[in-house]
Parts: C-alpha cells; structure tokens; sequence
C-alpha cells in the first residue's frame, strides 16, 4: 500500500495500479485497497477498471463514503463522454433500420441542427458510422451493467454493418455477462467465421465453452488455438485445458512450444509443475533450478523446489526451501501451508497447525483449512476438527472435507451426523472411494445399534472384524504386523489403551505414543531373534 501510495504521489499512475493490484490479490477482503486501486485506474485512463474497484470497495463495505464519491464521479464521466451526441445520432438511435419514425407532435417539435437529414446519413460509410455509434453505446451500457440495452444496441449495428467479428464479439461479451452461456459461445463462433484470426473472439469462446463444460467442442476450440498465429499465449492457453484434463503429455508438449517462442520463467515454471503432476519429479526439479536463473519471482522458484524434495520424502532440504520463500516473501500462502506439511509429516504437529493456520490468514484457502482440521483428527481435538472442516467448506464444498468432518463426528460416537457428512462426500464425488466406504460402514453400524434391545449391557463383544484395542493379548498378537500408518488412524485414546495393555506410559501426545509402541515393537522383534 505505502509503495503503491508513493508511486501515485510521483504521478507513476501505472506503476501504482500495479502495487495496488497486488495488494487486492494478497488482502482481497480489504475495501481501501479496491478504493486505492480505482484511483490508479482512473488516473491511468482505464475508466472500466476504476469503476469495477470502487463497486468492489462498496461492496466489501456499504458506508464507504469516499469509494462512493469516486463511483458515483467515474459513473458521471463516463455518461458525459456521450452527453454532446449529434442530432444525427439520436435519430439513428431512436429508429429501428427499415422503418419510418412517426411525425412528432407539435409540442414535442424540438429545434434540429442543421446538415443532412437522418434518412440520407452518407450511405457509403454507414459500416463505420454504425460500429461508431452504435458499439460506443454498447459499450457505454455494458460499463454500466445495463446488459439487456447494451445487447439491444449491438442488434442495431450488426443489423446495419453485417457481419463483424468485433460487434459479435462485443455481442458475446454481453450474452455471456446475461449469463446466456451456450448463445454467446455461438456468436464467438459466428465472429470466427466472420474473421478465423480475429483472438479476442477465439480466446472468449474458450473461455464461454469451459463454463459449459463441453469437453469434445472445447477440444476443437484447443486445436484452434494451436493453429493460430497468436503466440505462446495461444499454446499456453491450451496447454491448461489439457493440465486440467490430466492429459499431461499434450500440456507438456504445448508448453514447450510456447517457451521456443518465448523463453518466459513463468513459461518454465508452470512446465516444472506438469512433470510435478505427471510424477517426474527430476523433470520438475531441472524446471524450478532453470527458474532460478530467470527473473520469476524467487519466493515461488524456492516453493516449487521445495515441493520436489517433500515428494521425494526429503523433508529437511524441504523446510529449508519453504523457510527461504518465507523469508523471502512473509504473505507467500503457498510456502507456509506447504511448511505445515512437513513438521506434519515430522510429528511437530501443534507447528504444523501453526503453519496452516497463517496460510489461511493470508488466503483462505480449503486445502490450508482442510489440512489444519486434519492435524488436529491426528491429534484427537475431534470439537475443534469438526468446526475447521465446517470453515474449509465455507470457502468451497470439497469431497474431502465433507468425509474427514464425518470421521471426526463418528469418533465423537454422532454416527447420525456423520452419515450426513459421509452422504455430502459421495455428492459431490461419486466416485470417491474412501467416502463410499464409510456410507456404507456406518450406515451398517448405526442400523445394527438401532437394532439392539435398549436394555442390552454397553459391555459386550467386539463387533466381527474389528480389533479390541486395550486387552493385553490382543494387543501383544497384534504388534508384530504394526506399522506407523495404521498406528496414525487411531484415535489418542484407542492408543494410551495400547500402551497401557503393553505396560508403557500411557501419558503424552500421539506422536509420543506412537513412537512408544513402534520402539516396544522393535524391542520384541530383537528378542525374538
């Protein structure tokens, strides 16, 4: 903010724009930010931009006096760009092509300027004076959010000028904003018949036929762009499409073609982060050194080499990578949940919810959430799961989410609840297999309570298939197939039952626990032997 401040002070409106911009993308929920972002735009001529801020500004905070001001000021000059129309003009607008206005009443007759009347408007240039003044317009309603109007006047043009890949494009942009998906994609295709090269239309129909997701037309929009002349840009933005498909070979093979047309460090990092998905973890690793040397922001050339070696299982090279992208950058959300992920994986488990818990400060983001509310099911803080997960699906419905809150409401003996929560998990992912499976098992469990007789003792056999934890030869018959894993998915109480049929000391966390029964497990494997 103080950057951005001082850059707008030495009349370096651009540069200003840019530091704001940052800030709302680091602070998004801060209104002054969106407020000193639309100044910047307006003083840098993007009328659009400022408008969009300070409606931003308003909405993060309705008694913003100062971002109403500054709205209700950019509104007002955008109104008055048209406000000297000539008479021309307004008679162009007030008649729809191929009709004949009705004579006016004499008390509505209003003094005309002199020149050509507006039947006999220069018929050879009618092309341009339609785009001129009935696209202006257009545009005009469209920053007003005044959609419908906007659409109404592009019919007029494109009725007078024909077929014209910018207005249909304009169209599309309108439609698209109505939310008429499917129809705006038609008039990017009709904008591209009208004109194959013309990008905006190309690069907006990839865009409205990913919100419809139609995958077989957004496969051909892809080989478009690969057979266009539009740079890298083009291949890159089909190289997403594939990443998002898991098609990993076709996004790799599209991202080097954009980095031989330019040889970008953002271009290599995202190449780095294919071979991470596609598990070539030395791939990866040659990527993110290449971005060293390049002017890619060092606090996410340091995050992605750090991820390399977490995958590797290589956690203390891990940290030190995450630990120099903090330093580097304090707000890198990235760096401090993936930090969090190795002192999880390390037992510094109360660390590791730290880590997460500034991730999510900085951006709330579910994975940051979900990952602290799955430290704390470790650690048996079930309450405190619960209420994590419910936060992490305020930010956004995950499959994950959904199944790990119920299997912190069933340790809590709420099977009813859990069952719901399990439910949500198979709603949103059918083919999540983990959520199925826990539908399924305590859907089994709560009917077979349901169905035993009230006054039947709690004491009884374990249920078949499952282990009783806490009697000493169970445990002893149990101890030789142990391993760290399965000793993680049980709760802190099935473990202090554990230790205490071993004859260990049943105080402490997990972690000490754990290590306690896999040393007893080593120590009766050398007697053994």
């Amino acid at each position: 903010m103080n950057k951005g401040s001082l850059l707008y002070e030495l009349g370096k409106y651009d540069e200003a724009l840019e530091a704001f911009t940052h800030m709302t993308q680091m602070r998004p929920e801060l209104p002054k930010g969106w407020y000193l972002r639309g100044l910047a735009a307006k003083k840098s001529g993007n009328v659009s931009q400022a408008k969009a801020s300070f409606e931003q500004a308003l909405k993060l905070d309705h008694e913003y006096a100062d971002a109403r001001i500054a709205l209700e000021e950019v509104s007002k000059n955008i109104a008055e760009k048209f406000s000297g129309v000539p008479q021309i003009v307004e008679d162009i607008l007030a008649t729809e092509p191929g009709k004949v206005a009705p004579a006016p009443e004499p008390a509505a007759v209003r003094p005309r300027r002199p020149g050509i009347p507006a039947a006999r408007a220069r018929e050879e240039g009618i092309e341009e004076l339609a785009e001129e003044l009935y696209g202006d317009k257009a545009e005009l309603l469209f920053l007003l959010g005044r959609l419908d109007e906007a659409f109404e006047f592009l019919g007029k043009s494109l009725r007078l000028e024909g077929e014209n890949p910018k207005l249909l494009t304009a169209a599309g942009n309108v439609l698209y904003g109505l939310g008429k998906l499917e129809a705006a994609c038609r008039t990017y295709e009709n904008a591209l018949v009208a004109d194959p090269g013309y990008a905006p239309a190309l690069f907006n129909l990839q865009t409205a036929v990913k919100a419809i997701n139609d995958r077989e037309r957004l496969a051909k929009v892809d080989d478009l762009l690969r057979e266009s002349k539009h740079g890298w840009q083009a291949r890159m933005a089909a190289s997403l499409d594939a990443f998002d498909i898991g098609d990993y070979r076709h996004a790799l093979e599209d991202v080097d073609v954009a980095l031989n047309l330019e040889n970008l460090a953002a271009l290599e990092n995202y190449r780095g982060l294919i071979r991470l998905e596609a598990g070539d973890l030395a791939g990866a690793s040659e990527s993110f050194e290449k971005t060293r040397a390049l002017p890619l922001d060092p606090p996410e050339a340091c995050n992605n080499a750090g991820v390399v070696l977490l995958k590797k299982g290589e956690f203390e090279k891990a940290s030190v990578e995450f630990d120099r992208s903090i330093r580097m950058q304090r707000s890198n959300n990235a760096a401090w949940n993936n930090r969090g992920c190795v002192l999880y994986k390390i037992d510094r488990l109360r660390e590791a919810i730290a880590c997460f818990e500034e991730s999510a400060v900085i951006s709330p983001t579910p994975t940051a959430i979900s990952n602290k509310g799955f430290t704390q099911l470790s650690m048996d803080l079930l309450a405190d799961a619960v209420l994590t997960f419910g936060q992490s699906l305020k930010v956004a419905e995950t499959a994950e989410a959904f199944n790990n809150r119920g299997i912190a409401l069933e340790r809590l003996g709420k099977l009813d609840e859990a069952l719901v929560e399990f439910k949500e998990a198979v709603r949103v992912s059918p083919k999540f297999k983990d959520a199925l499976d826990n539908v399924r098992r305590v859907g089994q469990k709560a009917a077979t309570i349901e169905a035993q007789p009230k006054e039947q003792s709690i004491a009884g056999p374990a249920p078949p298939g499952e282990e009783v934890i806490g009697e000493k030869e169970s445990v002893e018959a149990l101890l030789p197939t142990v391993t760290e894993s399965f000793l993680r998915g049980k709760g802190k109480f099935e473990l202090e039952a554990m230790c205490e049929a071993l004859g260990l000391d049943s105080k402490g966390t997990r972690a000490d626990l754990i290590v306690r029964i896999m040393k007893a497990k080593e120590k009766r494997k050398k007697k053994r032997e």
